[in-house]
């Protein structure tokens, strides 16, 4: 018998014969394994279109049939503002000792020219001024920003150098300054703040609050306005001052009690920092 009537034998006997598809472009819209099997796209499996399967490297993930590394977020590995990890260190940095990377970056890259300006030295008094960027000197680098409101906060010429202008809008809650700039508490104590201000506003309030990160308290101190030229706030050895625990988040804000839209609060060498004797009396 040849093999011809044999096949038609075997066909006759068995019913219909289940023929297998090829997995190709024109049957599998995801990829084909090794075995021929048409499979959805993973991060095992990744490939689109008929297209052999391929498997995507480690931490990788697989969009839209194409294998995507990873995404790395410099990371620094020391104390605030320093670098100590091999992103913010060696052949990546341009040799400075203080960080250019997050969350303090001025460019893409820690290499001189790629950064927008010098990296903010630490601070020279003690206690320490946590408010990095205080005397906004540090060019690419302003953490002091309005946080709420339709307020518009500008760059402009300070005591020595840049400061920072906020005019107030119309509106509720478009009268505060509420900095961006936040700091956590690490050691428990009073902690103290001053700052020089100016501008046309009638009433300026500045608040220190502490709490546990989503509250807040404080204290304030207001001025009368206008001021026509730079004035500490406060004006004498006491600061606006409030007790901090351990983990405490801390942030200020500036405000016109007034609500006056066009009036203007200008802000420099903002200097916040923990008394050794509760007192916020230490030499600045």
């Amino acid at each position: 018998m040849s093999r011809w009537i044999l096949l038609a034998v075997l066909m006759t006997g068995c019913g219909a014969v289940e023929m297998s598809v090829a997995c190709g472009p024109e049957t599998c819209g995801g990829c084909c394994t090794a075995s021929g099997e048409c499979v959805a796209p993973s991060a095992m499996a990744c490939g689109r279109s008929g297209a052999q399967c391929v498997a995507c490297g480690v931490g990788a993930s697989c969009a839209a049939g194409q294998c995507r590394a990873p995404v790395m977020t410099p990371v620094d590995a020391g104390l605030p503002r320093v670098d100590g990890g091999p992103v913010d260190s060696g052949v990546v940095d341009a040799g400075v000792v203080f960080d250019a990377g997050l969350p303090f970056d001025a460019g893409v890259h820690d290499a001189g020219v790629v950064d927008a300006g010098p990296s903010c030295p630490p601070s020279r008094v003690m206690p320490e001024n946590v408010a990095f960027n205080g005397d906004f000197e540090c060019a690419g680098a302003a953490p002091f920003t309005s946080s709420g409101g339709g307020g518009r906060v500008d760059v402009i010429a300070g005591r020595s150098g840049r400061a920072l202008r906020f005019t107030v809008a119309p509106g509720l809650f478009n009268n505060e300054f509420a900095s961006t700039w936040r700091f956590r508490v690490s050691r428990a104590g009073v902690w103290c703040a001053r700052a020089y201000v100016k501008g046309t506003a009638t009433a300026v309030s500045m608040r220190l609050y502490l709490g546990p990160p989503g509250t807040a308290a404080g204290e304030m101190f207001d001025q009368p306005g206008p001021l026509t030229s730079w004035s500490r706030l406060p004006p004498t050895l006491a600061a606006v001052n409030v007790m901090g625990q351990v983990g405490d988040e801390g942030f200020l804000v500036f405000s016109d009690t007034t609500r006056t839209a066009g009036a203007t609060i200008e802000v420099d060498d903002v200097d916040v920092w923990r008394s050794d004797d509760g007192q916020c009396r230490e030499a600045r």
